[in-house]
C-alpha cells in the first residue's frame, strides 16, 4: 500500500449504559482484554500491520485512559515526526450538547476536515471502537480500489441466535451482487444477518459529501453513525469478514468475549496468526506459583504471585491471590489483591480492587458482579 494513500478515524464515541460501571471512567477502546490488552490494541494493530501511521480517535469524553495507554504510539509505528501520529479529539459529548444548544454558524465536522486534509491521504478507513476485530486492512482497501462503489463497509455473517434482543446491534440488507440495498432490523424469521462491523473505507471526497449533507440535515452525531444512516443513499459495496469478532456493549458481552478466550479455538482464532497483536510494552517478572497453588483451565498474565486456587478465571497482569483463596469464572484486572480465604463466582473486579481476607462475592452466569476500580471490598460490602 502507498504511504499517504490510506489514513483512518477511530469512532470511539459509544458509551452503553449496560456496560457501567466498567465504562465511567474510559471510553470502551480502552477496556482491558484478553489478560493482557486493551481492546484499541486489536485495531492500532491492524493499522500498524497496513502501514497506517496518521490515525485521528474521536473520544466522547475524557480521553486520560487512551493517552496513557498509546503514549507516542511507538509501539504502532505511529511516532512519525513527518507524516504520522496520532491525533485525539476528546470531549465529543459536551461538543455535540454544545452544538444543540447553541446551533452555532461553525462547521461541526471541522476537526474531521481538517484531520483528513492534513494527512495527505485520498482514502479514509473509519473503525468503531467497541469491537474486538483484527482486519486485513490490505485485503479490504484492495477489494475497494477495484470495485467502483462509493464506499465498502465490512460485515460479519452471524446466526439469528447469537444477538440475544440487542439494540445496540445493526444489519444490513445485500443483494446477490454484495451491494448494500438497505439497513435492516432483525426479526425471528431471519436464520442469519449481515452485522455491520462499522468498518468503513471511502474516499475522503466523498467523507466530505457526507458530512456536508449530515450538516444540511442538522444531524449532528458520531461520525459512524453518520456513516450508517447515509448507506443506503450511496453505492455501497461490502466485504465479509470472517475472523473473530468481539462487539463490547455491556457487562454480559464484555465478560462472555474474554472469557470464550479460555477456548482453545478462540484464542487461537484471535492470537495465533501470522500478523501479531501489538500491545503496549509493559516488562514484568513471571507468574509465581506457589507449590500449594491450584489454577485449571485460566489465563493468567505476567507478574501475578497466585497462592490459592484459580479455576476458570482470568488474571491480568500483577493480581495476588492469597492462600485459600478461590476464584472461579471470574476476571481480575491489574493490580487485583484477593486476600486469604476469600472467594469469588462470575465476579468481575476493575483495576485496583482489594478484596478482604475470608470476603465473599458472588454473581451468577446470568447477572455477573462487578466492582468498581480502586473499591476496597471488606465484609458487608454492597455494589
Amino acid at each position: 500500500m502507498k504511504r499517504h494513500k490510506l489514513c483512518a478515524i477511530l469512532n470511539l464515541n459509544k458509551n452503553y449504559e449496560e456496560l457501567k460501571p466498567l465504562n465511567i471512567h474510559r471510553p470502551v477502546a480502552a477496556l482491558p482484554f484478553g489478560g493482557r490488552y486493551c481492546i484499541i490494541d486489536f485495531m492500532l494493530s491492524s493499522l500498524s500491520h497496513a502501514g497506517i501511521d496518521s490515525v485521528a480517535l474521536f473520544i466522547e469524553n475524557s480521553g486520560r485512559s487512551i493517552y496513557d495507554h498509546i503514549r507516542s504510539g511507538r509501539e504502532w509505528d505511529m511516532d512519525s515526526a513527518i507524516t504520522g501520529g496520532t491525533f485525539t479529539f476528546s470531549q465529543q459529548r459536551l461538543k455535540h450538547r454544545y452544538y444543540i444548544e447553541n446551533k452555532p454558524n461553525q462547521d461541526y465536522y471541522a476537526d474531521h476536515r481538517l484531520y483528513m486534509k492534513r494527512s495527505r491521504a485520498e482514502y479514509v478507513l473509519v473503525m468503531s471502537g467497541e469491537s474486538v476485530i483484527d482486519i486485513d486492512i490490505d485485503a479490504l482497501a484492495k477489494h475497494h480500489y477495484k470495485n467502483s462503489a462509493d464506499i465498502t463497509v465490512v460485515y460479519n455473517n452471524i446466526p439469528s441466535n447469537k444477538i440475544k434482543n440487542n439494540t445496540n446491534l445493526k444489519f444490513l440488507e445485500i443483494n446477490e451482487k454484495g451491494m448494500v440495498t438497505n439497513l435492516k432490523e432483525a426479526t425471528n424469521e431471519d436464520e442469519s444477518l449481515a452485522l455491520n462491523t462499522e468498518v468503513y473505507i471511502l474516499k475522503i471526497d466523498t467523507m466530505n459529501e457526507i458530512m456536508d449533507r449530515a450538516i444540511k440535515d442538522n444531524a449532528y452525531a458520531d461520525i459512524g453513525t453518520i456513516l450508517t444512516s447515509y448507506l443506503p443513499m450511496y453505492h455501497t459495496n461490502t466485504y465479509e469478514y470472517t475472523g473473530y469478532l468481539g462487539v463490547i456493549d455491556s457487562v454480559d458481552t464484555y465478560y462472555a468475549h474474554n472469557m470464550e478466550l479460555l477456548d482453545e479455538n478462540y484464542y487461537t482464532s484471535l492470537f495465533h496468526k501470522d500478523k501479531t497483536v501489538i500491545n503496549r510494552t509493559n516488562n514484568g517478572a513471571p507468574t509465581f506459583y506457589a507449590e500449594e497453588s491450584n489454577v485449571k483451565e485460566s489465563l493468567c498474565a505476567t507478574g501475578c504471585s497466585i497462592y490459592g486456587n484459580v479455576d476458570h478465571s482470568i488474571l491480568f497482569r500483577n493480581v495476588v491471590i492469597e492462600k485459600e483463596a478461590v476464584i472461579e469464572n471470574s476476571i481480575i484486572l491489574a493490580g487485583g489483591k484477593i486476600g486469604q480465604g476469600a472467594k469469588l463466582d462470575y465476579v468481575i473486579l476493575d483495576k485496583g480492587v482489594t478484596v478482604d481476607e475470608g470476603v465473599e462475592l458472588k454473581g451468577s452466569k446470568d447477572s455477573i458482579l462487578v466492582v468498581p476500580k480502586n473499591t476496597h471490598v471488606t465484609k458487608g460490602w454492597k455494589p
